[in-house]
């Protein structure tokens, strides 16, 4: 756990206009001005805005690699076609030449689950192992999914070890209090 939670960042909470991604970007802007080409950014995606400010932050400041979002709502089709339009728009306001490429977006949708806001297992894993191992409190809407993500995408060797992974933890620990008799059952 500790070799992808040591990297854990902070930004603000999810964005839905080119303007407000614009937050986003500023925080890819101080993250990554120091980050290797190498380092694989994570982040949950729902209205697209943190995927697609990081995008245009990123690919502003010339390290144009690929950003995964682990959807919590949407298809991977739906939600990299958001996330596109929105990093282009931020990149248009931004007076960028040009926006990130379609092979910089990359949405993995497996954890989804039953749906929106439905508890999953691996969720419930992702949530109680982060509180339990490094003191980190996922909420289990978005950054518990997404943590489900990025420990799927280890176990499955996406990622492998000694790998440059840093997972975006964008807040959310107050709906924990909404969750807890889900989270107590296991």
């Amino acid at each position: 756990m500790r070799d992808f939670s040591r990297d854990c960042g902070a930004t603000t909470p999810q964005f839905r206009s080119p303007a407000s991604a614009f937050g986003a970007r500023a925080a890819s802007r101080k993250r990554w001005s120091r980050a290797s080409r190498t380092r694989r950014p994570i982040c949950c995606d729902w209205s697209a805005g943190t995927h697609a400010g990081l995008l245009a932050g990123l690919w502003g400041n010339h390290a144009e690699i690929p950003v995964t979002g682990i959807s919590v709502r949407r298809s991977r089709g739906e939600q990299e076609a958001l996330v596109t339009r929105l990093a282009h728009a931020t990149a248009d306001l931004l007076r960028l030449e040009r926006g990130p490429l379609a092979s910089q977006v990359q949405v993995r949708d497996e954890w989804v689950g039953p749906g929106y806001s439905l508890p999953t297992d691996s969720m419930i894993e992702a949530v109680q192992m982060l509180a339990r191992e490094e003191g980190v409190l996922l909420d289990p809407v978005y950054t518990g999914k997404a943590m489900a993500g990025l420990i799927g995408l280890i176990r499955s060797g996406v990622f492998r070890k000694g790998q440059n992974v840093l997972f975006l933890h964008t807040g959310g620990s107050p709906a924990l209090f909404a969750y807890q008799s889900v989270l107590d059952q296991k």
